[in-house]
């Protein structure tokens, strides 16, 4: 196997290893911070930004839960 084979395979392993934790957390905070910032902000002019600003940082933060404590979790829940 040549090197640049073993790249191309080390990269998709590290790509599957991230898509579950980033598209859920983007599905779940997507909602979530847009139904929090509704309530406790409204309608008003910079909604959008704010919604947005929540959404980035809530959706970083539930990513890297999901893809490091997930696991651990689940491991504490099969036993």
């Amino acid at each position: 196997m040549t090197n640049r084979l073993k790249d191309c395979k080390m990269r998709n392993n590290v790509w599957n290893d991230w898509k579950f934790p980033l598209l859920m957390s983007a599905v779940t905070t997507f909602t979530v911070t847009f139904v929090l910032v509704a309530v406790n902000y409204g309608w008003k002019p910079g909604f959008l930004f704010i919604w947005m600003r929540s959404w980035l940082l809530a959706g970083v933060l539930v990513a890297l839960s999901i893809r490091f404590v997930g696991p651990r979790l689940r491991r504490l829940l099969d036993h």
